[in-house]
C-alpha cells in the first residue's frame, strides 16, 4: 500500500490585506481538495558578509529571525481566520530571499 501526500496549497503572506484574503481562499481550497495549506513568508536573504561566513553566530541570528517570522505567520492566521481551522492543517514556512523569485 502506498502513502499519498495530501494536496498542498501554497500562499505567500506578508501581512497585507490581499495576503490575508489569499490565506482565507487557500483554506477554502484546502478544504475542497482535502489538502493542507503551506503559509509562506519570505524574509530578506542573508547579507553578503554573512554568506561568506563571518561567524558561527550568523546561524543563530537566522534561526531567531525564522522564529520571529513564524510568530508573524501565527498572528496573520489569527487576523485572517480568527482561530486556525480544525479541519485544515496550516504549515508555516519561512524562507530567505526576494519574494517574487522565491515564491515562484
Amino acid at each position: 500500500m502506498t502513502s499519498v501526500d495530501p494536496p498542498r496549497v501554497f500562499v505567500g503572506l506578508d501581512g497585507s490585506l490581499p495576503s490575508l484574503r489569499a490565506l482565507r481562499w487557500a483554506v477554502w481550497e484546502a478544504r475542497r481538495s482535502h489538502g493542507e495549506v503551506h503559509a509562506v513568508h519570505v524574509r530578506p536573504a542573508a547579507t553578503p558578509e554573512r554568506e561568506v561566513g563571518l561567524r558561527r553566530g550568523a546561524r543563530r541570528v537566522d534561526a531567531g529571525l525564522d522564529r520571529q517570522c513564524e510568530a508573524l505567520i501565527a498572528t496573520w492566521v489569527h487576523e485572517a481566520l480568527g482561530e486556525p481551522p480544525g479541519d485544515v492543517v496550516i504549515r508555516p514556512r519561512v524562507v530567505a530571499g526576494r519574494p517574487g523569485p522565491t515564491l515562484a
